[in-house]
Protein backbone atom coordinates (compact mmCIF):
# COMPACT_ATOMS: atom_id res chain seq x y z
CA UNK A 1 0.00 0.00 0.00
CA UNK A 2 1.46 3.37 -0.99
CA UNK A 3 2.21 5.99 1.57
CA UNK A 4 0.48 9.34 1.46
CA UNK A 5 3.36 11.16 -0.31
CA UNK A 6 3.56 8.39 -2.90
CA UNK A 7 -0.18 8.57 -3.54
CA UNK A 8 -0.01 12.37 -3.93
CA UNK A 9 2.90 12.01 -6.36
CA UNK A 10 1.00 9.44 -8.48
CA UNK A 11 -2.10 11.66 -8.56
CA UNK A 12 0.00 14.67 -9.56
CA UNK A 13 1.70 12.76 -12.37
CA UNK A 14 -1.65 11.42 -13.61
CA UNK A 15 -3.12 14.94 -13.67
CA UNK A 16 -0.06 16.25 -15.54
CA UNK A 17 -0.37 13.45 -18.11
CA UNK A 18 -4.06 14.17 -18.64
CA UNK A 19 -3.33 17.88 -19.05
CA UNK A 20 -0.62 17.10 -21.62
CA UNK A 21 -2.98 14.80 -23.58
CA UNK A 22 -5.73 17.44 -23.61
CA UNK A 23 -3.28 20.12 -24.73
CA UNK A 24 -1.96 17.89 -27.54
CA UNK A 25 -5.51 17.14 -28.74
CA UNK A 26 -6.40 20.84 -28.71
CA UNK A 27 -3.26 21.78 -30.65
CA UNK A 28 -3.95 19.03 -33.20
CA UNK A 29 -7.50 20.26 -33.77
CA UNK A 30 -6.25 23.86 -34.06
CA UNK A 31 -3.74 22.79 -36.71
CA UNK A 32 -6.39 20.87 -38.66
CA UNK A 33 -8.76 23.84 -38.56
CA UNK A 34 -5.99 26.21 -39.71
CA UNK A 35 -5.09 23.90 -42.61
CA UNK A 36 -8.75 23.63 -43.60
CA UNK A 37 -9.08 27.43 -43.53
CA UNK A 38 -6.11 27.66 -45.92
CA UNK A 39 -7.82 25.24 -48.27
CA UNK A 40 -5.79 22.14 -47.49
CA UNK A 41 -7.55 18.81 -47.34
CA UNK A 42 -6.32 16.12 -45.01
CA UNK A 43 -5.54 12.62 -46.15
CA UNK A 44 -3.50 11.02 -48.83
CA UNK A 45 -3.21 12.54 -52.28
CA UNK A 46 -5.00 10.62 -55.03
CA UNK A 47 -2.86 7.98 -56.70
CA UNK A 48 -4.15 9.13 -60.08
CA UNK A 49 -4.27 12.86 -60.83
CA UNK A 50 -7.72 14.21 -61.63
CA UNK A 51 -6.79 14.95 -65.26
CA UNK A 52 -5.82 11.28 -65.82
CA UNK A 53 -8.92 9.71 -64.22
CA UNK A 54 -10.80 9.33 -67.51
CA UNK A 55 -7.78 7.62 -69.13
CA UNK A 56 -7.55 5.16 -66.25
CA UNK A 57 -11.29 4.45 -66.38
CA UNK A 58 -11.15 3.74 -70.13
CA UNK A 59 -8.11 1.46 -69.71
CA UNK A 60 -9.90 -0.40 -66.91
CA UNK A 61 -13.02 -0.93 -69.01
CA UNK A 62 -10.94 -2.17 -71.97
CA UNK A 63 -9.11 -4.62 -69.68
CA UNK A 64 -12.41 -5.95 -68.34
CA UNK A 65 -13.31 -7.09 -71.88
CA UNK A 66 -10.12 -9.14 -72.42
CA UNK A 67 -10.28 -12.94 -72.93
CA UNK A 68 -10.69 -15.26 -69.93
CA UNK A 69 -7.71 -16.41 -67.90
CA UNK A 70 -6.22 -19.84 -68.61
CA UNK A 71 -6.90 -22.66 -66.13
CA UNK A 72 -4.09 -21.51 -63.88
CA UNK A 73 -1.59 -18.72 -63.63
CA UNK A 74 1.17 -21.35 -63.82
CA UNK A 75 -0.03 -22.52 -67.25
CA UNK A 76 -0.06 -18.93 -68.44
CA UNK A 77 3.50 -18.49 -67.21
CA UNK A 78 4.53 -21.73 -68.95
CA UNK A 79 2.99 -20.52 -72.24
CA UNK A 80 5.01 -17.34 -71.98
CA UNK A 81 8.31 -19.08 -71.33
CA UNK A 82 8.19 -19.53 -67.55
CA UNK A 83 10.73 -17.70 -65.47
CA UNK A 84 12.28 -15.39 -68.03
CA UNK A 85 13.48 -12.23 -66.39
CA UNK A 86 13.08 -12.04 -62.65
CA UNK A 87 15.93 -12.48 -60.19
CA UNK A 88 17.61 -15.31 -62.17
CA UNK A 89 16.92 -14.30 -65.77
CA UNK A 90 18.08 -11.66 -68.13
CA UNK A 91 16.18 -8.72 -66.69
CA UNK A 92 12.67 -7.48 -67.28
CA UNK A 93 9.42 -8.21 -65.50
CA UNK A 94 7.86 -10.77 -67.85
CA UNK A 95 7.00 -13.02 -64.90
CA UNK A 96 4.45 -10.41 -63.74
CA UNK A 97 2.31 -10.69 -66.87
CA UNK A 98 0.26 -13.70 -65.65
CA UNK A 99 -0.68 -11.77 -62.52
CA UNK A 100 -1.61 -8.71 -64.55
CA UNK A 101 -3.72 -10.92 -66.80
CA UNK A 102 -5.49 -12.37 -63.76
CA UNK A 103 -6.26 -8.87 -62.53
CA UNK A 104 -7.58 -7.84 -65.96
CA UNK A 105 -9.85 -10.86 -66.37
CA UNK A 106 -11.31 -13.17 -63.75
CA UNK A 107 -10.30 -11.12 -60.71
CA UNK A 108 -12.32 -8.11 -61.88
CA UNK A 109 -15.27 -10.33 -62.76
CA UNK A 110 -15.21 -12.21 -59.43
CA UNK A 111 -14.35 -9.37 -57.06
CA UNK A 112 -17.02 -7.83 -54.88
CA UNK A 113 -16.91 -4.30 -53.52
CA UNK A 114 -17.31 -4.20 -49.76
CA UNK A 115 -18.14 -0.76 -48.37
CA UNK A 116 -16.20 -0.50 -45.10
CA UNK A 117 -16.56 3.25 -44.73
CA UNK A 118 -18.50 3.15 -41.47
CA UNK A 119 -17.24 -0.17 -40.10
CA UNK A 120 -14.60 -1.07 -37.56
CA UNK A 121 -11.81 -3.34 -38.81
CA UNK A 122 -13.41 -6.28 -36.99
CA UNK A 123 -16.81 -5.62 -38.61
CA UNK A 124 -15.18 -5.28 -42.04
CA UNK A 125 -13.35 -8.58 -41.57
CA UNK A 126 -16.60 -10.27 -40.51
CA UNK A 127 -18.45 -8.89 -43.56
CA UNK A 128 -15.68 -10.07 -45.90
CA UNK A 129 -15.63 -13.52 -44.28
CA UNK A 130 -19.40 -13.83 -44.74
CA UNK A 131 -19.11 -12.81 -48.41
CA UNK A 132 -16.40 -15.42 -48.99
CA UNK A 133 -18.50 -18.16 -47.34
CA UNK A 134 -21.50 -17.53 -49.58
Amino acid sequence: MPTFPEAVMVQTLAAAGELQRDLQRELTYDGLRAAEAKGSKGGRRPAVPADKTDDVRIAYLKAARSPPLPASVASAAARRGGGEGGAQGGGGLQYLEPYAEAARTWLHAEAEVVDTTHLTPAQAAQQIAEAVKS
